[in-house]
């Protein structure tokens, strides 16, 4: 249960979310229709830029033309609530989808929704204080989505190994490839007009293909040695996961130790031990489980099965939004229902 399965990673890549984006009223002087498109889930808002751009900026007849400048900051809001496009697209609705937003105004009941999602493009008064710039800066060699993605999936690496020598180890085409599978599935598949669907899935499956042929090294088989020393070759300290609680909070990471038998629900005892209910300690059964010990250090107590938190129906965890069993196995979740930057990004519902 701890591999990495092709089938399931190809329906993450291909994972999709219906949008519409309109343009904010005082920016939309040309009066243009929105953008109707379906989003990758495992991609970002800049990616869809250029044709974004094209959509409400493109002079008539022109096919290079644009009546904004190149360095003009393209900002979403939904409800008002500027979205973070650092965020995977899918994560930024996971979250949306199960937080308590600010109240509609009435005239919003239609304009506001999840499904479709109806967003809101801005090209002017972007909100330093709240987002970071996304604009690529040629002069300085900077490409803040790519930059972004980069760090994040260093920062994967690390948790699981302490260092990034995977990563570090790979050659810059191979870097630059992970990212670059990620632009090319926007550019080749979701706002691709001219091709059916079975022909736009092949284009996508094969750049999934191409992604995890790269992945895969950095994803490979986990291992757990209480005698090896935490970071030695194939050794995994942890699980990279995060779980969001909150479009207005911040998320929430820790260590989770790894384990073939460590489920998510141990998972969420670690990240939000709050949730657990306090009157059961942890099964006799997993003494001496790593993950057990670092809860005890953490003073922390759990009930005493998966299934007696998952019949009271406390809370649910959904990640590509689906709702995931609170007992799968961490490890597998993790190999395969992971974004590209190979964190596991839970949204707690």
């Amino acid at each position: 249960m701890e591999s990495i399965e092709p089938t399931v990673t190809n329906h993450i890549w291909l994972g999709s979310i219906p949008v519409v984006i309109s343009l904010a009223e005082n920016d939309n002087a040309n009066q243009r229709e929105p953008l109707h498109f379906m989003a990758l889930r495992c991609a970002y808002l800049p990616l869809y830029a250029p044709t974004i751009k094209a959509h409400f900026f493109q002079k008539s007849g022109s096919t290079t033309t644009f009546t904004i400048d190149e360095a003009t900051e393209l900002w979403y809001d939904f409800r008002g609530l500027p979205l973070k496009w650092h965020y995977p697209i899918g994560l930024l609705h996971d979250i949306l989808s199960h937080s308590s937003l600010p109240p509609q105004q009435p005239t919003q009941s239609t304009e506001h929704s999840l499904i479709p999602w109806k967003i809101t493009l801005h090209i002017s008064s972007f909100p330093a204080d709240k987002l970071f710039k996304s604009i690529p800066v040629p002069s300085l060699q900077t490409d803040p989505p790519r930059d972004f993605f980069m760090n994040s999936l260093k920062e994967s690496e690390f948790i699981r190994h302490i260092t990034t020598k995977k990563v570090m180890a790979l050659s810059k085409t191979d870097q630059m490839l992970l990212w670059d599978t990620i632009s090319e599935s926007v550019r080749a598949g979701a706002l691709e007009t001219t091709i059916d669907q079975q022909q736009q899935r092949a284009k996508l499956g094969a750049l999934h293909d191409k992604f995890w042929s790269v992945n895969a090294r950095l994803m490979g088989e986990y291992t757990h040695d209480a005698t090896s020393p935490v970071g030695g070759v194939g050794q995994v300290r942890s699980v990279a996961v995060r779980l969001y609680v909150g479009w207005d909070k911040p998320f929430l990471q820790e260590l989770v130790a790894p384990g073939p038998e460590i489920t998510l629900l141990h998972a969420i005892r670690v990240l939000a031990p709050a949730l657990v209910p306090s009157d059961q300690v942890p099964s006799a059964e997993s003494a001496g489980d790593p993950l057990t010990n670092h809860m005890n250090d953490l003073q922390l107590k759990g009930v005493g099965s998966n299934e007696s938190l998952a019949a009271k129906k406390e809370f649910k965890v959904i990640t590509h939004g689906v709702e995931i069993p609170l007992e799968t196995p961490l490890l597998w979740l993790s190999r395969n229902f992971s974004y590209p930057d190979n964190f596991l990004h839970l949204v707690l519902g």
